[in-house]
């Protein structure tokens, strides 16, 4: 009777029918990939995916079930990923995996578009939903249509694009558009440019074939976050994936070249406006998609975006490497590995005041099941360290020492800016009082707003925060940092004891890699007299990426086809 009643069920799902639970038990629970999150109020919100899962103690011999409805997580409280209550919101829209998804703060809503069917199944027209939340745990999905739907109809739903969301616009830049995110395609092609949706009048914009962070080119499994406390109108970083060609293109070469995380790409969401610049420290290694990220503003005035896993399809590699990329300062500092193996097309999202959540995700070469209880995985900012357990009372997030000694010794003078225009957005930026806090507290921000900067100096630098400190507190300031380095000095011996290399010239943690999969060397390259960059040295590692020759620069010093990324090559 139970291998009947099994039977019956995978019949049920192969014909479209709810059937399975979209909250399996812990013994059931297999893999969940695909899945998109967000918070509102004291919930986490978990939409779309695909679900593996026991039936009967056995696997279907189906790759992935659909998921059915909203997914909701109450943090206010403590729980631990063994116990955690998760509730099911029963939706009317479409069974998606990977949907693009932009958050509401001020109003207590998200909206979703994009992404593709689940293998292909309950296939419907394109439209934007929107989900507004009851303050409770539960919602309400709607159809949002469009004000201007010529143009709105004109657009390629898409999976696996870069999206982020500013308090009034929501934003998709590349993806791939396939049969399965809109029927009348019958092909795998990238999609070029950016698309805009303003959540307050429903005016969609079509930059497909105007403007993109990357000109005519466009961007494929990578990241986008937006930051807000850094220029008149904030900044969203696009960071990592490919760059697919635009035509021709199969889907087994939708991956296309790499977009490396050494130089950063981001532009001002009101003014299109692109820059670039390179970081520092312990740069995660590419060539890198289906990662999972997301933003920690901190008590100074910057933020600190936390990036995790992810996959190189090609060589069936995921990675289970973690890492913060801290601004203003452009520096990578890698926190440790995530426990359970490696994780890719996972979502997460800040939980609390220092937690990152992650949601789901999978080693894209294994099947078994998924050694964190229900996928879930918290990591505390503050002390580096991995849980089974969120905490609702952690007090607020305070940057790690090793970060704070990198900031406290003078480091953020020595970053060399790719232009003097770059270098006043965040410099000036980080001198705030407290920028970041306005985004802390969650409070939406006029975008016609410009942050109060610090008055330069006569040779054009504005003053570190920290110069201005250390000028107060004088004398016990500097018996203070002298026990701070005291303090580093032996917890560095004490990291070199263990086994763990720090970087000389930063102090902070040193990459360890896949010796196939090593990134590009840290240092930067020279800039010869046409504001290009000279060609790293090659490196004897087969099957490597490699950085390619001279990259052009405009006239304004940012790469051609404002692409920020130096070209790579294959070996």
């Amino acid at each position: 009777m139970r291998s009947l009643a099994a039977i019956v069920l995978i019949l049920v799902y192969a014909w479209g029918t709810t059937a399975l639970p979209d909250v399996p038990s812990i013994d059931n629970y297999l893999h969940r990939v695909w899945a998109r999150a967000t918070v509102l109020d004291n919930y986490v919100y978990i939409e779309g995916g695909e679900l593996n899962q026991l039936v009967d103690g056995k696997k279907l011999s189906t790759a992935a079930d659909v998921v059915n409805s909203t997914l909701s997580i109450d943090i206010s409280k403590s729980w631990k990923s063994t116990d955690v209550v998760i509730r099911s919101i029963p939706k009317p829209n479409p069974r998606k995996a990977d949907v693009h998804l932009w958050t509401d703060v001020a109003e207590g809503s998200f909206y979703t578009w994009g992404g593709r069917w689940t293998s292909g199944r309950n296939t419907s027209r394109n439209a934007l939903w929107k989900f507004t939340a009851d303050g409770q745990g539960g919602g309400a999905w709607t159809i949002v249509e469009p004000e201007n739907p010529t143009i709105f109809n004109d657009l390629h739903p898409t999976q696996y694009g870069a999206f982020a969301n500013t308090n009034t616009t929501g934003f998709v830049i590349g993806g791939i558009s396939h049969a399965w995110t809109e029927p009348s395609n019958p092909g795998a092609n990238a999609v070029p440019g950016m698309v805009s949706f303003d959540m307050k009048t429903r005016v969609w914009h079509n930059g497909t074939i105007g403007f993109s962070p990357f000109g005519m080119g466009t961007m494929n499994q990578g990241t986008a976050h937006y930051v807000d406390g850094f220029g008149p109108d904030g900044l969203i970083f696009a960071m990592s994936g490919y760059a697919p060609a635009l035509r021709g293109a199969k889907w087994s070469e939708t991956q296309g070249e790499p977009r490396d995380l050494r130089n950063l790409t981001f532009f001002d969401p009101k003014t299109k406006k692109v820059y670039w610049q390179l970081a520092t420290g312990a740069i995660p290694p590419t060539p890198r998609g289906q990662s999972c990220s997301t933003v920690f503003p901190t008590d100074d005035g910057g933020y600190d975006i936390f990036f995790y896993g992810g996959n190189f399809m090609t060589d069936n590699v995921s990675f289970q490497d973690a890492y913060i990329l801290s601004l203003p300062g452009f520096v990578w500092a890698r926190v440790p590995d995530a426990p359970g193996g490696p994780r890719q097309a996972a979502a997460c999202v800040r939980v609390g005041q220092r937690q990152v959540l992650s949601i789901g995700g999978a080693d894209n070469t294994r099947q078994d099941r998924d050694p964190a209880p229900q996928g879930l995985l918290l990591f505390d900012m503050t002390t580096w360290k991995w849980k089974d357990s969120y905490d609702a009372t952690a007090p607020a997030y305070e940057r790690a020492t090793e970060l704070k000694t990198w900031y406290g010794n003078g480091s953020l003078g020595k970053v060399e800016w790719s232009s003097d225009e770059v270098r006043k957005l965040f410099v000036a930026a980080s001198s705030e009082p407290n920028p970041g806090k306005r985004y802390h507290d969650r409070v939406p921000r006029d975008a016609s707003s410009t942050p109060t900067s610090t008055p330069e100096t006569e040779s054009g630098s504005s003053t570190p925060v920290g110069a201005i400190v250390g000028g107060v507190v004088g004398g016990v300031g500097g018996l203070a940092l002298i026990a701070a380095a005291a303090w580093f000095f032996l917890r560095r011996r004490r990291r070199q004891a263990d086994g763990v290399a720090t970087d000389p010239s930063t102090g902070l943690p040193e990459p360890v890699h896949d010796p196939k999969y090593e990134p590009v060397p840290n240092a930067v390259a020279e800039a010869d007299a046409s504001h290009g960059y000279t060609e790293l040295a090659a490196r004897d590692i087969p099957g490597a990426y490699q950085l390619g020759g001279p990259v052009e620069m405009d006239s304004r010093g940012a790469p051609v086809e404002l692409d920020a990324t130096p070209r790579l090559k294959w070996r």
